[in-house]
């Protein structure tokens, strides 16, 4: 009976060393934040639901462009600017950032952008307010 009870201790004491540990909070492992979708600024099938959503839009930026009386300055995707996403920079924000020899060193680049996607007669846009909200893609 004596080495019935040392081997049931035994056996015992061999399963709770097999058991894993419940992982405390200092060792879990954050869950990986999900992956942060971009658009293509010519999908416009894909971003007219995005209306007044925060997004980000991927693309080649053919030309810049300004109204004029300069006032208002674009980055344009297509030679159309109704074919693709219209980046809209009014020169009376960004504290100066917005003049035209800055914008046209995106000219020829892919650009990523966030913004908040609106809608201008019919067209979709980015109102920038800041030039970190462009960043130039590999």
């Amino acid at each position: 009976m004596k080495y019935t009870l040392i081997l049931i201790a035994a056996l015992a004491s061999a399963l709770a060393a097999e058991e894993p540990k419940p992982a405390t909070p200092a060792e879990a492992k954050p869950a990986a934040a999900a992956e942060e979708k971009i658009y293509s600024a010519t999908d416009l099938v894909a971003l007219r639901p995005l209306l007044g959503k925060k997004i980000t839009v991927e693309g080649m930026v053919l030309s810049t462009s300004a109204n004029k009386t300069e006032t208002m300055r674009f980055l344009n995707f297509t030679k159309n600017y109704k074919e693709a996403l219209s980046v809209v920079f009014f020169s009376n924000m960004g504290g100066g950032t917005f003049t035209k020899e800055k914008l046209s060193e995106f000219a020829g680049r892919k650009v990523r952008i966030t913004g908040t996607l609106a809608e201008f007669n019919g067209s979709l846009q980015f109102k920038m307010e800041s030039l970190d909200q462009i960043k130039i893609q590999p």
